[in-house]
């Protein structure tokens, strides 16, 4: 079966109490990581950002370099953009 879509996606699920994030290729999963598995932060936005830094290490291992964020049907807020700016390394302080 050959590959059409070449995009690789950086998934993310959120649930009341965890943030989930998946690297897929559209056929298969290449890696993940939770709050389940992750050390948690202080807040749930402090732990959204650690899954996002922690994801980004499963990303080079794997030697992924583009992702397109996949955020679903979630707005880009709060614990989803914790995630996403963890993953691209921002921190708060460069937002202000």
């Amino acid at each position: 079966m050959a590959k059409a879509n070449k995009k690789i996606y950086l998934k993310v699920f959120r649930s009341n109490r965890n943030i989930f994030a998946q690297i897929f290729d559209g056929f298969r999963v290449l890696g993940g990581c939770s709050t389940l598995t992750s050390t948690r932060g202080k807040s749930n936005i402090d732990s959204a950002r650690k899954v996002g830094e922690e994801i980004k290490i499963i990303a080079k291992s794997k030697k992924i370099d583009n992702l397109v964020f996949d955020r679903g049907n979630y707005k880009y807020h709060g614990q989803v953009k914790a995630l996403n700016e963890g993953y691209l390394g921002k921190s708060e302080k460069d937002e202000k």
